[in-house]
């Protein structure tokens, strides 16, 4: 922290400027709105459900967190936010369906409503309820809101208030701060000194590639002329293998995350070596970091997490073990400097690329690999009196950007692999071979770290 500006309460009365120096536009962040950009959460709530009190939770988690009342008026003059007092936001309540796809149904076409941001709200909530005992909970959001954190901090404080407003539970602690407060600091912050030298780290660690790096990975067999769309492949590892890696990542003194990771570099580069890619060494995967090392920040609701570039070098044939020293030092490099959003980077090292996720068919987005690691929080979720909460997916169209994707979500039990694909660059059969081949190296890590990457056949 040394350095730095303090993180304090700021003046609502204007907290965010009209007009900016051509610095601070640079720092803005997403200002292209994508009309499918939208985060919907569902909640399956079983048991005899208060409406009213769910009303009064949903007003009271408005005015708790700012970001949900925010919107953002367009300027000549460059980025302005406006936090309103949150009344246009109330629960809407749909018809009785008959069953629960029906009710996820209509919560995913309600969804699919796109969001103005100048005018807004940028939040909606809406139960579908299929009996007295049964209902769901959708709450719909513009991604510019929130990140995945703030996601879960909404469901958590979502059934505290409603625990509050039934007398089953105590208030909330109010929040010293909102991120308002944080965008001003981060506005002060990040330039002249600061700013330079976080931005010396990413020049060179993206030196010589993009920064929406393309994977390099190609399918030969891949239908001709389908259209963009998404397609999802899954693989559960099981607890006993889990926990092998886990316990040889920390006797390697590395997190499990870098070995995951590791891993799918590996296949990457085992795919690439195949097409006689001359740098197929070189694998660049985009990632996400939470960007939260204000402990002030922790529960606030905010799109604090920036993308970021994991680059690693395969070169010289390492063992599994040497590998995931390499990725972890990647990431730590990664998150010592991950303050600087990812596309302020993007601005100064690919101009070309600035915005270009968000551009929808209007121009060509490389065709990057995408790793995150995720918790299952739906086990850990609040149970308030007389209810049984769960997560229910809203089946929401994704927006097919870039080419692949994989998430790998740690459950209670296991760790299930979700691998996402473009049907337009990638065919099933390819897919599910690369997905196999992760698997099988995830299932050789722990009994094979001393083996080099050219022993295990990728």
């Amino acid at each position: 922290m040394l350095g730095r500006p303090p993180l304090g309460r700021v003046d609502r009365g204007g907290w965010m400027p009209a007009s900016f120096t051509q610095e601070e536009r640079l720092l803005v962040g997403r200002g292209i709105h994508v009309p499918n950009n939208s985060v919907a959460i569902g909640l399956h709530l079983l048991g005899p459900l208060d409406v009213g009190a769910l009303e009064r939770a949903v007003a009271a988690l408005v005015a708790r967190h700012e970001m949900l009342r925010s919107t953002f008026p367009e300027d000549p003059a460059g980025c302005r936010i406006a936090v309103t007092d949150g009344r246009d936001i109330t629960l809407r309540r749909l018809p009785a369906f008959g069953g629960v796809e029906q009710a996820l149904a209509a919560l995913a076409q309600a969804a699919q409503v796109p969001f103005d941001l100048a005018g807004g709200p940028l939040f909606r909530a809406t139960l579908a309820r299929i009996s007295d005992a049964e209902h769901i909970l959708g709450l719909t959001l513009d991604h510019i809101l929130v990140d995945g954190l703030s996601c879960q901090i909404l469901q958590r404080d979502l059934l505290a208030l409603y625990d509050r407003e039934t007398g089953q539970g105590p208030d909330l602690s109010p929040l010293d701060l909102q991120f308002a407060d944080y965008a001003t600091w981060e506005r002060a912050y990040l330039r002249g000194e600061p700013l330079e030298r976080l931005m010396g780290h990413w020049r060179n660690a993206l030196a010589g590639i993009d920064a929406i790096p393309a994977s390099g990975l190609t399918d030969p067999d891949a239908p001709a002329g389908r259209t963009a769309g998404l397609a999802l492949r899954k693989a559960a590892i099981p607890t006993d293998l889990r926990d092998a890696l886990d316990r040889t990542a920390r006797a390697g003194r590395v997190s499990l995350f870098a070995v995951l990771s590791a891993a799918l570099k590996a296949v990457v580069h085992g795919r690439r070596r195949r097409l006689r890619d001359d740098d197929a060494a070189d694998v660049a995967v985009l990632g996400s970091l939470s960007n939260r090392g204000h402990r002030a920040m922790k529960d606030v609701v905010g799109y604090f997490a920036t993308p970021t570039v994991l680059r690693t070098n395969l070169a010289g044939d390492p063992t599994l073990a040497e590998l995931a020293t390499r990725e972890a030092q990647v990431v730590f490099g990664a998150l010592c400097h991950q303050e600087v959003p990812h596309a302020l980077i993007t601005r100064e090292l690919s101009p070309g690329q600035y915005g270009i996720r968000h551009r929808f068919g209007q121009a060509d987005v490389p065709r990057y690999i995408n790793f995150d690691m995720a918790q299952d929080w739906g086990a850990a979720l609040r149970q308030p009196a007389r209810l049984r909460v769960r997560t229910a997916r809203v089946p929401v169209s994704e927006v097919p950007r870039g080419g692949l994707r994989l998430i790998a979500r740690e459950k209670a039990d296991s760790l299930v692999l979700e691998f996402r694909y473009r049907t337009d660059f990638y065919g099933a059969p390819w897919a599910e071979t690369f997905l196999a081949d992760y698997v099988r190296l995830l299932n050789l890590w722990p009994t094979r770290p001393s083996s080099r990457l050219s022993e295990l056949g990728l």
